[in-house]
């Protein structure tokens, strides 16, 4: 969601633009063709967390953002899964030595950007279900319990 809070607040920034992320999203918020990035923004900054998990479905194989880690270390030619990365990794945010493999990227700092902002983050258990069943392979990797 920090795709939908944060992007938003940077019209009229140098370089602005809505990444592909957002656009697919125009037609489930009911943004016309031709909205003005102010009227996009508003779309944007009243979008539930409960309406994305509902979205995510016919969202997670669009674009990079949601599509599952697992599929980070597959290699895909014409639409078919043809062969795996030998050397990729699925790394757990909460392991802060295991990303020092990263190079020019300290992670030293926390930084939560859109944490002042009041949101429900609550799913219902059905929601919760489709979570599990997208993502369940990251879910498995990273050890986390269902």
């Amino acid at each position: 969601m920090d795709k939908y809070r944060k992007q938003p607040t940077r019209i009229g920034c140098k370089g602005f633009y809505w990444q592909h992320c957002h656009k697919i999203l125009y037609s489930h918020l009911g943004i016309s063709k031709g909205a003005s990035d102010s009227q996009i923004a508003d779309a944007f900054l009243r979008f539930r967390f409960d309406e994305f998990v509902n979205l995510l479905p016919d969202l997670y194989h669009r674009d990079g953002h949601f599509n599952p880690q697992d599929w980070t270390n597959r290699l895909f030619f014409a639409g078919k899964h043809r062969m795996r990365w030998p050397q990729c990794k699925i790394l757990r945010v909460e392991e802060s030595d295991a990303l020092a493999v990263i190079p020019d990227i300290d992670f030293s700092t926390k930084t939560n950007t859109t944490g002042h902002i009041e949101r429900d983050f609550e799913v219902t258990d059905a929601q919760r279900l489709v979570i599990h069943q997208l993502y369940r392979a990251d879910l498995a990797l990273g050890g986390y319990d269902n």
